[in-house]
């Protein structure tokens, strides 16, 4: 998503933000999949600047639901 951001491609940026949105939201990550609808929405919408600016806030919430996933894996019982 970043690459495609960086590249100025709307119809890249919205298939990477789809892609991504549908990721967060199948792991319960609201705030961030609702970051990346703005993101699919703008570029869809050919706002290929809006969107580069709507995916500004994405990297630090993806980073944090990053973490809180290592730390969730990290508490839970080993395998047997």
């Amino acid at each position: 998503l970043a690459a495609a951001a960086a590249s100025g491609a709307g119809p890249e940026i919205a298939k990477a933000a789809h892609l991504f949105r549908g990721a967060a939201a199948t792991i319960g990550a609201r705030e961030l999949a609702e970051l990346l609808e703005r993101v699919e929405n703008s570029a869809r919408a050919g706002d290929v600047s809006g969107a580069q600016q709507a995916f500004e806030p994405v990297s630090p919430v993806a980073h944090q639901v990053i973490a809180y996933l290592r730390q969730y894996h990290a508490a839970l019982p080993p395998e047997e």
